[in-house]
């Protein structure tokens, strides 16, 4: 639960439990971070105005205009936390071997996945 996002290599262990999981197996991952439409696009309004103002050297580190969903939701290197997108997410899966189903609980403001091993 919540441990996901603090892989290192996240691809990498993926591959090994699909390794050792069992044929049609299931993986259950919970907790990871979800960001609403509303967080996302209050996000990049906000990016290009840190960028001119020079906010806590913000500029030192990105670009007018986010490119990538790190632009918007950068790793916490203090938490270890690393933001995935949903595509990012769909694609680690799928790139593992993985059809997944996604899960939203806005309550706790977070998202979980079903992965059967295909």
């Amino acid at each position: 639960c919540q441990a996901y996002h603090h892989a290192d290599e996240p691809k990498k262990l993926l591959k090994e439990i699909h390794r050792v999981l069992k044929a049609e197996g299931y993986l259950i991952i919970i907790g990871e971070h979800f960001f609403d439409f509303k967080i996302v696009i209050e996000k990049i309004i906000k990016h290009p105005i840190k960028y001119i103002i020079n906010y806590n050297a913000f500029r030192d580190s990105n670009h007018l205009m986010p490119s990538k969903w790190q632009d918007l939701f950068p790793p916490s290197k203090m938490k270890g936390d690393i933001h995935y997108s949903i595509d990012e997410y769909s694609r680690m899966f799928k790139l593992t071997g993985f059809f997944s189903n996604r899960m939203i609980f806005r309550k706790y403001k977070n998202q979980g996945f079903l992965l059967r091993k295909t």
